[in-house]
């Protein structure tokens, strides 16, 4: 018989999910018969995420941003071995879904109906983040076991933005199942951003009644292209081989490039309030100690690319003025940006000079580095 299991389990960061309390909750099982067969067990699913930078960065974030929309799951059974192995999909783009638990944060994960572990077969899974019908966005090569999602070179963060993850199981599933009772039949996802942030802030010294407002950027040129705004680049990974085996890294296809006139742009005028009163020598020294609290100008979440020798070329008004100044600022390199990172560029203007003044990169990770303009950066 098959027994009918609750799989709520609550997440916790940092922790291995609730696998004592799967546990506990598949102690009460019985057996098939009197000879000691395990009962069947459901294919339970859960997931982890590392730490990050990028815009969804903890499991609880993962699972309030995960009510509606959930991720995706692709997994097949191999039985056999050899010329007599044979794949079987189990689970093709399966949906799994998050529901709050209690007011602690907590996160339950479900889908249905429930899939069973076949105690003879050999089981690969891979998920991704945010899930998807769409088949333009999502596709499964189920020949090769590769999966292929097709994402924007360039999207604004304004609320509906798409943090891509994907995950191989984390190599508890990926191993015949008998004698693996430890795992209590959980396939556990770790989870690893796609894409990479870069924002754009701003402040400004000297006279404060003139703020500026800064009314286009753009990045690259046509010597020095970028992603374009207006492309799509595919993202693949092949899981046919366990992950602590030998993990398989994601592949990038080639992004069309753009130039000064068609890379990305601001979507409105940008307004800068944040005014420093105080003088260090001429320059004065930003209005906190961090860029927490300067303006963001616009943030973007981008594929990873090589910014050697990219310009970015700023419009920007003073005061009342409606004539637009320009600055092109050369050589804004972060190196090959790193999914998960943020990236952040900071203006600072002179209201006295109307001028825009030598800027600032801060690569933020959990080991926060600051690169200045007199250090390797040539700004």
């Amino acid at each position: 018989m098959r027994i009918n299991y609750n799989i709520r389990f609550k997440l916790r960061t940092g922790a291995r999910l609730m696998a004592a309390a799967a546990a506990m909750l598949l102690s009460a099982s019985c057996n098939k018969d009197k000879h000691e067969i395990p009962v069947e067990r459901p294919i339970l699913m859960s997931a982890l995420q590392s730490n990050t930078r990028a815009l969804v960065h903890s499991i609880d974030e993962l699972g309030s941003h995960s009510a509606e929309t959930g991720f995706g799951v692709f997994g097949y059974k191999t039985i056999g071995s050899g010329d007599d192995a044979v794949d079987t999909y189990v689970f093709n783009n399966q949906n799994v879904t998050a529901e709050p638990e209690g007011s602690d944060g907590g996160y339950t994960w479900s889908y249905a109906p429930l899939k069973y572990w076949d105690m003879d077969a050999f089981y690969h899974f891979v998920a991704y983040w945010p899930h998807t019908t769409t088949s333009e966005v999502v596709r499964n090569d189920e020949a090769a076991h590769k999966l292929t999602l097709t994402v924007s070179n360039w999207q604004s963060v304004n609320g509906s933005e798409k943090d891509w993850m994907i995950a191989n199981d984390y190599g508890s599933a990926a191993t015949y199942y008998f004698g693996r009772e430890q795992n209590n039949g959980i396939v556990y996802f770790d989870f690893e951003h796609l894409l990479a942030q870069i924002e754009i802030k701003a402040w400004y010294y000297g006279n404060e009644n003139k703020a500026p407002t800064i009314t286009s950027l753009d990045f690259g040129s046509s010597l020095n292209q970028v992603p374009s705004s207006v492309g799509t680049v595919d993202v693949s990974k092949v899981y046919s081989t366990p992950v602590n085996d030998e993990p398989n890294s994601v592949v990038w296809s080639t992004f069309t490039t753009g130039n000064l006139d068609n890379s990305v742009q601001l979507a409105a005028n940008s307004t800068v309030t944040a005014f420093s009163t105080d003088e260090e020598g001429v320059n004065f020294v930003p209005p906190t100690d961090g860029v927490q609290d300067i303006n963001t100008v616009c943030q973007w979440l981008v594929v990873p690319f090589a910014t050697a020798n990219c310009p970015m070329t700023v419009k920007y008004r003073i005061g009342d003025s409606n004539t637009d100044l320009q600055a092109v600022i050369n050589n804004t390199t972060f190196g090959t940006l790193e999914s998960g990172k943020i990236y952040t560029l900071t203006l600072k203007f002179n209201t006295k000079t109307n001028t825009l003044d030598p800027i600032s990169v801060l690569v933020r990770n959990w080991n926060d580095i600051t690169v200045t303009d007199d250090e390797r950066y040539n700004w």
